[in-house]
């Protein structure tokens, strides 16, 4: 990792002293101002949280999350992203950072990069943000507005995410400073705040969203519970499958009381990917037949099942963001 560089003369950008990352103290402070990852929700472009729900967050009305395993880990894998992104850019300088950054126009506004860099050349500062996430290949919108808050309240040239996963390589994207969308970003969250906040004056629910009830709380939780007791289960299930084949070890068969457990190994299946198949084809009979003609014979095999209702949950620590 290349070496720690201190924070340069010419930085501008105000910064702030915090208690500890996701303790309770930590919370409460949250209250009083917007970070950057606040944002996207005042903006309705957080699938995580709502715009009445950060209002509710930052009233009061609504606990807030103090974190969890996952989150403690993508805490900690930050220095394992910053050294992946040291790794790319030899020539430049990062410095871990945990002090939010602020500016006076903006006063119920802050920003936390993950770390800053300085440029090697010396025309500009870098902001480097971690994201340990399987949910996403490329920055979704709300990581690239956390990112353009973080360049304007850090005066930053641009922002770097990193973005980890134990199913892939890591890969880092280039969020470019653009003036205009950050201003009107950061006018957009401080009018928010005065207005929701300070004047405690509820936003409207988006559209088909309502405040749940003590009886649906109960059951989400209910829901959630369930759904981890699974996910507990469905490991605990491959261990002992595991376990089995391995120590039957070609035996093929084991009997004991009440019970006869048979391993043997079955080929690979074999799926047509029927989809690409009626697409090719389609390619193939354009050259002699109409649309209308085509579109009748994919009707002929296309079948319309009775509308079902689903349940579709999201939880608040989905994923670590940052």
């Amino acid at each position: 990792m290349s070496a720690i560089a201190p924070l340069s003369p010419e930085w501008h950008a105000e910064r702030l002293e915090v208690p500890p990352a996701n303790t309770p103290e930590w919370v409460e402070w949250r209250r009083g101002g917007l970070g950057a990852s606040d944002l996207p929700a005042v903006l309705g472009l957080d699938p995580y949280t709502s715009e009445h729900e950060l209002w509710e967050l930052k009233t009061g009305r609504k606990a807030g999350f103090n974190g969890n395993a996952k989150t403690r880990w993508g805490h900690r894998m930050e220095a394992m992203g910053l050294e992946v992104w040291s790794e790319a850019h030899p020539d430049e300088w990062p410095t871990a950072n945990d002090r939010p950054f602020t500016r006076p126009e903006w006063p119920h506004l802050w920003a936390t990069p993950d770390a800053v860099s300085f440029l090697g050349l010396g025309d500009g500062n870098v902001g480097v943000e971690v994201k340990v996430t399987a949910a996403w290949q490329e920055p979704p919108e709300r990581v690239r507005i956390q990112c353009l808050v973080q360049a304007g309240l850090g005066n930053l040239e641009r922002v770097d995410v990193v973005r980890l996963s134990f199913e892939d390589d890591p890969s880092i994207f280039r969020i470019e400073r653009d003036e205009d969308t950050i201003a009107d970003i950061l006018a957009a969250g401080e009018a928010w705040y005065v207005r929701h906040v300070l004047g405690d004056i509820e936003p409207p629910l988006g559209a088909g969203e309502a405040p749940a009830d003590e009886r649906q709380t109960a059951l989400a939780a209910d829901l959630r519970r369930v759904k981890k007791a699974q996910d507990v289960l469905s490991r605990q299930e491959r261990a002992i499958r595991d376990d089995l084949i391995a120590s039957v070890a070609g035996q093929g068969v084991i009997t004991g009381h009440g019970f006869r457990i048979e391993v043997r190994r079955s080929r690979g299946a074999m799926r047509t990917g029927w989809k690409e198949v009626s697409s090719a084809y389609r390619k193939a009979l354009e050259p002699h037949m109409e649309t209308d003609q085509l579109d009748t014979i994919v009707g002929l095999h296309q079948t319309t099942g009775m509308p079902t209702t689903s349940v579709y949950p999201q939880w608040d620590e989905e994923e670590n963001q940052g």
